[in-house]
């Protein structure tokens, strides 16, 4: 038998508690109990939510902790051990910290791949913590503002990322983007968080699923997000734009039309001080009967004698048809002068 009484606590100054009592007889000494009414717990205390006052954190750390952090790091990243498996987070930064600086060379080959993995799990953690405070900074930002889908607040939001990281305008809105993105596949967050997989697939499933509807988009993910882990990204897509076509083929149409409205000509500085160009959001038949037409005069350049491997007439071609200049001009002047000069193509 139980009775309640009163103690201190040190969540609410007092503190009801059940203690064992010894059974009462009565009448005929059947134990027949002829006290006052016991009260019902509550459900607070019935579903253990009642306040503990010997609950809290231990003194000192748990043996078991420190058992592990002296015997599992010796295998603990081979395959199939448990920080092989373990999800990201603070413990398994330590665990990948202490293996790293207690020397890499003293890991097993399988150890040191089990390591690698471990790193790219924590590195999605990362992650997806970035781009959930992106996603909470811009939700303050939007809902402070008169205008919340105004574009002048995501601009105002990309420079502040842009400042607090250092980084250029374009990466800053590339991650806000990409944070906003994410805010409708609540799955394919939760997959990045937990390591599952890693920003690029992220951005894979973001990117692909731009155009379709909420619905679809939750359908979709939830087709592919298990299997995503074991994909490459060039898989992934390609998954992704089948099932695209396959429940929504409209939204193909947008978002071809919606890419098209951002054609562009992009130029950069590559990291060898040469230049690149390119079009971009360009009709599919126009790039490709281009890329077609660059290939053959290539080829038939090549034929007459140009130096040069087919990547570098291609490109050589691509410039000199740009510029207003005669692609046959490539061909040397001695194999011009014996005659084998190709068919002048059509400029």
């Amino acid at each position: 038998m139980y009775e309640k009484v009163a103690s201190n606590s040190i969540f609410s100054g007092s503190l009801m508690t059940y203690q064992p009592v010894e059974p009462r007889s009565a009448g005929l000494g059947l134990g027949v109990w002829d006290g006052p009414e016991p009260e019902e717990p509550t459900d607070a205390e019935l579903f253990g939510l009642w306040p503990d006052p010997f609950a809290g954190p231990p003194d000192e750390d748990d043996p078991w902790l420190a058992e592990v952090s002296e015997s599992s790091l010796d295998n603990g990243f081979a395959f199939g051990a448990p920080l092989d498996v373990l999800a990201p987070d603070e413990m398994l930064a330590g665990f990948a910290a202490k293996a790293f600086d207690g020397g890499l060379v003293r890991l097993s080959d399988d150890e040191l791949v089990g390591l690698l993995r471990a790193a790219r799990r924590l590195s999605s953690w990362q992650a997806a913590v970035e781009l959930g405070v992106v996603a909470e900074l811009d939700g303050r930002r939007r809902a402070s503002a008169g205008r919340p889908q105004s574009s002048r607040v995501g601009e105002g939001v990309s420079a502040e990322i842009a400042a607090a990281l250092t980084l250029t305008g374009r990466s800053a809105d590339a991650l806000l983007c990409l944070a906003r993105d994410l805010g409708r596949l609540p799955s394919v967050f939760a997959a990045l968080f937990a390591g599952r997989i890693d920003r690029a697939k992220a951005a894979v499933f973001a990117d692909e699923l731009a155009a379709v509807t909420d619905l679809v988009a939750a359908a979709i993910v939830m087709a592919l997000i298990s299997a995503a882990e074991g994909m490459t990204t060039g898989q992934l897509r390609a998954e992704l734009r089948a099932l695209v076509l396959m429940f929504e083929p409209e939204a193909v149409r947008r978002r071809a039309e919606r890419g098209q409205a951002e054609a562009r000509v992009e130029t950069w500085q590559e990291s060898s001080g040469n230049w690149g160009i390119a079009g971009r959001e360009l009709p599919a038949a126009d790039a490709i009967t281009a890329d077609t037409r660059l290939t053959a005069i290539a080829r038939a350049l090549k034929d007459a004698g140009a130096d040069g491997n087919l990547d570098q007439l291609r490109a050589a071609v691509f410039v000199a048809l740009l510029t207003g200049r005669d692609p046959q001009t490539l061909v040397p002047a001695a194999a011009r002068r014996t005659g084998s000069e190709p068919a002048r193509p059509d400029r």
